[in-house]
């Protein structure tokens, strides 16, 4: 299982994400209320994937950001911001301090949990395209019933 740590402004983005994550059964969600706390858990609980949500241009995820790039220990831990809005000084800085990924929202769960997968290689497009595949041949047998 693929830990994730969920720090955000909104406790309903953060409740949505780790619900979403967590139905997949691919994950084990660690919801945090600060940057501060994720420093502190890092080292010892080493995240394969750090979700910084934000509703408005908080500045303290960007300084976590620039702190997780910083940190030598934890620079090459995948950063996925999500944003309140797409604004281009938002994404901006984003990619300017490291952020490997950014979501603007609004967006889908099925783009979300595709997202996750390509950053933590999880497996859970595998299991959809074998859900898909699985339906389709499913569907050609009985046709030909």
């Amino acid at each position: 299982m693929k830990k994730i740590f969920i720090i955000g402004d909104n406790a309903a983005n953060r409740l949505a994400a780790k619900n979403t994550l967590d139905a997949t059964g691919f994950y084990r969600t660690f919801v945090l209320p600060s940057a501060d706390t994720m420093f502190q858990l890092a080292n010892r609980f080493k995240p394969d994937l750090i979700l910084l949500d934000v509703d408005t241009h908080a500045v303290d995820n960007f300084k976590a950001l620039a702190r997780v790039k910083a940190d030598e220990k934890l620079s090459q831990i995948p950063v996925l911001f999500l944003l309140a809005k797409g604004d281009k000084e938002s994404v901006a800085l984003c990619v300017k301090m490291g952020a490997r990924e950014y979501m603007a929202r609004p967006f889908t769960e099925q783009d979300f949990l595709m997202r996750v997968d390509s950053l933590t290689n999880a497996g859970w497009v595998d299991k959809e395209v074998d859900k898909i595949v699985r339906a389709e041949h499913l569907k050609q047998m009985t046709a030909n019933l």
